[in-house]
């Protein structure tokens, strides 16, 4: 099975949008499996050295556990 985000939430995916690059939008889960929006507010210069991508992707893995 493969934990990549666009296979685990392709709406994440196409909803993103460079212009909010300092805003993370990640979906988690619960432990009773209800979803809930979570924005974190990154810092310019992390952004900057990590893809977006690769951290949606350890959330998506850690929600996998």
């Amino acid at each position: 099975m493969n934990n990549s985000l666009a296979e685990v939430h392709p709406e994440l995916i196409t909803e993103w949008s460079e212009k909010n690059r300092a805003l993370l939008q990640a979906i988690l889960y619960n432990d009773t499996g209800n979803r809930f929006m979570v924005k974190s507010l990154l810092l310019q210069e992390i952004c900057d050295k990590i893809k977006i991508d690769n951290i949606l992707s350890k959330i998506a893995e850690n929600h996998q556990k």
